[in-house]
């Protein structure tokens, strides 16, 4: 594979509502859309879009790294994990390896899924979204009852806890109890306040709590108190490579691979927990519909068919940049008409940079 030209685009997109990333108030996401392309004219695509509050990495940096990717593009292990590669951190790898496999998967006229998973899923189950503050929004709660979703993650605060629950069962309540729950507290929970949150809402199904103790060492505690099973993301990989032993009470293992890097950190993650019967559930940051395209593709190649995954914060974007936007129909999204989308680039929307 020769790549004969590569391109770097900046975007800024609008969200329809402000969100908080510890502590970062965010209004629109920024990120660089990687184009490469070979003597045939086959395209490959990748998005590094950094989120503050989350990745470590800024849109700055990334900016300053771009020379320097232009070298890793133009060297002769261009797609190898070379010393150059190592040097570059996750978002930028993540960017750099899906465009790569993106390339790969086009010259054989094959999605991204079907090139790196013949047996890839056709369709994607996805969770809807309820952030903080929108647990009482009843059009977007009926949007989400009309839409077909089956199960909905919601963001609860240890500073409205009573609120939370009251307005969890009627949610519930106005989905005839037809839904599961995900329960995100962002580690801001004592033990005794998680145990009393997963009281009062015992008559609603819950697949898991995601990382709802302030103290993670005690999730097991939790789980033999609650009965309610649990949730943990990247910390959990990050702290324990092998991972020898999973943990009792232990669901899903939220994987966020713009953390990560590249295919293969996402494979060895993947290898260690699906065996084990842990779902791995493949969450999104807030990226364009590159991003999430990207996300999609691996959900079919390697995430557990029954397991709905993160990719809904795209609902969250105004406007994209591509020509015609992803759709998630009936809580799933039809991962080839989604790589078909991506193909195709609204460049009045990207600001091309001159590396």
């Amino acid at each position: 594979m020769k790549i004969v030209n590569y391109r770097f685009y900046r975007y800024n997109l609008p969200l329809t509502v402000a969100i908080n990333v510890s502590g970062n108030t965010i209004n629109r996401r920024d990120g660089i859309i990687i184009a490469l392309e070979d003597e045939n004219g086959k395209q490959g695509l990748g998005e590094a879009a950094p989120l503050p509050g989350l990745h470590r990495e800024s849109l700055n940096d990334i900016i300053e790294l771009l020379p320097a990717a232009k070298k890793y593009l133009l060297s002769r292990e261009a797609g190898e994990e070379n010393e150059l590669w190592h040097s570059f951190p996750p978002s930028l790898r993540f960017a750099l390896d899906a465009s790569f496999i993106s390339l790969r998967a086009n010259r054989q006229s094959l999605s991204f899924a079907d090139y790196i998973n013949p047996k890839a899923n056709k369709t994607v189950r996805v969770n809807a979204l309820l952030l903080r503050g929108e647990l009482s929004n009843w059009p977007k709660i009926n949007q989400i009852k009309k839409s077909g979703y089956e199960n909905i993650k919601v963001k609860i605060s240890a500073d409205s806890l009573g609120n939370d629950a009251d307005n969890l069962l009627r949610i519930n309540e106005l989905l005839h109890g037809n839904v599961s729950f995900r329960i995100d507290a962002n580690r801001s929970l004592s033990l005794v306040q998680a145990l009393g949150f997963a009281k009062k809402i015992r008559e609603i199904k819950v697949e898991y709590f995601e990382e709802p103790l302030n103290d993670p060492q005690i999730l097991v505690n939790f789980y033999e108190e609650s009965g309610c099973h649990y949730a943990v993301d990247e910390s959990l990989w990050q702290a324990d490579k092998e991972n020898k032993k999973i943990p009792e009470g232990l669901k899903a293992v939220v994987v966020k691979p713009q953390l990560y890097g590249g295919r293969a950190e996402i494979e060895r993650m993947v290898s260690i927990f699906k065996p084990k019967g842990v779902q791995i559930v493949i969450s999104d940051v807030f990226s364009s519909g590159i991003g999430v395209n990207i996300l999609a593709q691996f959900s079919a190649a390697y995430a557990q068919p029954e397991t709905a995954m993160g990719l809904y914060t795209y609902s969250y974007l105004r406007e994209d940049i591509l020509e015609q936007r992803l759709t998630f129909e009936n809580g799933q999204i039809n991962v080839r008409d989604a790589w078909y989308k991506a193909q195709h680039l609204n460049e009045k929307r990207l600001i091309k940079l001159d590396i």
